[in-house]
């Protein structure tokens, strides 16, 4: 195998790389629509068996990969494996540039300090996270009905709309966890302002008088304009 220098258009930067070929015609051949220009640094003793393809650019190569902790959804246990040939393919792989948009980018959780991805195609494409718990940060939704299960969503979020998540059919992690559907609000359907008011409304009165409260999707159009949700609460601590 030898050893060459490309030059990537966008996504990788001026990497070595010990490509399978032996000569530059056979790399422009194959790679011609992701490289600029190729320079032959000569031969390199790399078996091709462990040669391994960039999870990000796709390109064959032999240097020892980079492997980052990237979670497919906030339910793994482990992060998946993703080998890559440079950080800048890790970078462009979790959506750092404009030009990737074959997948969806990745965030930091705060709370869990994962590296999750935003939308999993493996779930339908429902958005991994929320904002409302923490300003201006994405808190997975793992963290997230964590947080809510305990505290409850908090009252300010009402005043703006109706935040809430998915939890498994029938809301199992909110009845475990000593919520009860409120009355008149079990698969309510929410498709207009007036729908969404009475919900807030109602969460609200439910906050100020020493409930917790929170809020299960049941069924969601994509966007999340119209849907059904089951409003849950159970009496908050004693003081």
């Amino acid at each position: 195998m030898k050893k060459f220098k490309i030059s990537p258009r966008c996504i990788c930067g001026e990497e070595i790389l010990y490509l399978p070929f032996d000569s530059i015609e056979e790399v422009k051949e194959s790679y011609g629509n992701l490289i600029d220009g190729v320079e032959d640094l000569g031969s390199v003793d790399v078996p091709e068996e462990n040669c391994i393809r960039c999870n990000n650019c796709d390109i064959q190569f032999g240097n020892p990969p980079i492997k980052p902790e990237l979670y497919d959804t906030p339910w793994d246990e482990s992060p998946e494996e993703y080998e890559f040939c440079s950080e800048l393919c890790v970078d462009s792989y979790k959506g750092r540039f404009t030009e990737k948009t074959s997948r969806t980018s990745y965030f930091e959780c705060p709370l869990c300090e994962r590296t999750i991805c935003e939308q999993n195609p493996a779930n339908g494409w429902m958005v991994q996270y929320r904002t409302d718990l923490i300003a201006d940060k994405k808190v997975c939704l793992r963290c997230y009905q964590d947080n809510i299960l305990e505290n409850g969503i908090a009252r300010d979020v009402f005043l703006g709309g109706i935040s809430g998540m998915f939890f498994n059919h029938g809301n199992p992690e909110a009845l475990d966890a000593g919520y009860e559907p409120v009355p008149g609000f079990s698969y309510f359907h929410v498709n207009s302002i007036h729908s969404r008011n009475k919900v807030c409304n109602k969460a609200i009165a439910l906050i100020d008088s020493g409930h917790k409260v929170i809020c299960g999707f049941e069924r969601m159009a994509y966007g999340g304009g119209e849907g059904y949700i089951t409003l849950l609460s159970k009496k908050g601590d004693e003081s």
